[in-house]
């Protein structure tokens, strides 16, 4: 038997409603992936939250996710929170993904925020893709904090 939800959590349910947001939950392989998408009068804002293993074919997986989202929207803004997540990506895949996400990213204005762990090897291995990820003309940066990221992909112009 589940708890009833509180009277805060009701709120912010309501909340959520007024904010027109979707949201899904996506089981890739020993990836749970949380979607939830803002749509705002001042932009549209998607946050994905990954917890598990992800790996190149699962971040396809999230960037098509992405992609599928963002088709009829403009200034769309994306947080991707893999701070809970195992990332296993070798130097060498990156290159792979990128081309392969080239063709499903390439002509949106999309800005992406990636949010990693605190481990030096997650945090490089995203800061080299979010580099791979600029040479397609997108706005990328990598974080090791969800705070700075909000903060940048506010202030993008």
């Amino acid at each position: 038997m589940k708890p009833s939800k509180s009277t805060a959590d009701q709120n912010n349910d309501r909340r959520r409603t007024k904010l027109r947001t979707g949201q899904n939950f996506l089981r890739v392989s020993t990836v749970n992936l949380k979607t939830k998408l803002l749509e705002l009068s001042g932009g549209n804002y998607l946050m994905l939250i990954a917890r598990g293993r992800v790996d190149a074919e699962r971040l396809e997986a999230i960037f098509r996710e992405v992609s599928a989202t963002s088709k009829s929207r403009l200034n769309f803004k994306v947080l991707i929170d893999l701070a809970d997540s195992r990332i296993r990506l070798a130097l060498s895949d990156i290159d792979v993904l990128v081309n392969s996400l080239e063709h499903h990213l390439l002509h949106r204005n999309i800005q992406i925020a990636f949010v990693s762990s605190t481990e030096i090897d997650e945090f490089d291995r995203l800061s080299v893709l979010s580099a791979s990820l600029r040479s397609l003309r997108l706005k990328v940066a990598a974080f090791d904090d969800a705070k700075s990221a909000v903060v940048w992909l506010a202030d993008i112009t």
